[in-house]
């Protein structure tokens, strides 16, 4: 959860010497670690830690979110993630812990520095938890550029801008989403919790969770 989040990163700033946490509001820790000037290794060794305190939370899933993607694809859609978590430092083995069934997905986007690193990993086994359709994308949300690693996937079933529907629960989704002229839908669940905020960006709905998507999809 958020909250869980928030506090592991409140625990980590004094040991790395941050004058503050981590601001958890969706965006990239890794891009929030390398302007504040910490080293490689120490942006390495932060991120490792991190996940290794998410991990041991046992984080769970939306109930109901592998239905909602099976269901989805059913209906002939096509599916993605989208996120600023990196391939690397347990973030994917984070999410297989969630429950979440990775391989369901059309295609899993992950905020790469270093994507070719990442493929030779995958190459050689070494990222064991890499979903069957996964590619990096070199920019993390909001930079609309994100979204870069989606475009020949929808290209291949002429779709157009338009007919992309982005959901996500923070600000960093909304503004790439707007940036690459998709429609959004908010959700409450993450790092916004007030519709009002949504909304005065133009989110084309709002939900309490991603499961309700199907009853205005």
């Amino acid at each position: 959860s958020r909250e869980k989040v928030t506090a592991i990163h409140a625990d980590l700033a004094p040991k790395y010497g941050l004058s503050a946490p981590l601001v958890y509001d969706g965006g990239s820790i890794p891009r929030q670690l390398e302007e504040l000037g910490l080293t490689d290794f120490a942006q390495w060794r932060y991120l490792y830690e991190c996940r290794r305190r998410e991990i041991q939370s046992r984080p769970l899933i939306f109930r109901g979110a592998n239905e909602l993607v099976r269901r989805l694809k059913t209906q002939g859609k096509i599916v993605g993630i989208v996120t600023n978590r990196p391939a690397e430092y347990g973030s994917l083995k984070l999410l297989w812990q969630s429950g979440l069934d990775l391989n369901a997905f059309d295609l899993v986007v992950t905020y790469d520095r270093y994507p070719r690193c990442v493929v030779w990993k995958k190459r050689l086994g070494l990222l064991r938890n890499a979903p069957r359709r996964h590619a990096s994308a070199l920019f993390p949300k909001p930079d609309k550029r994100a979204f870069d690693p989606i475009y020949p996937l929808y290209a291949r079933y002429a779709c157009g801008p338009a007919s992309v529907m982005h959901v996500g629960d923070s600000m960093p989704d909304i503004l790439a989403a707007h940036a690459n002229l998709f429609s959004f839908i908010g959700v409450l669940s993450g790092a916004v919790r007030h519709e009002c905020v949504f909304r005065e960006h133009g989110a084309r709905f709002v939900l309490p969770s991603v499961t309700d998507m199907l009853d205005v999809l």
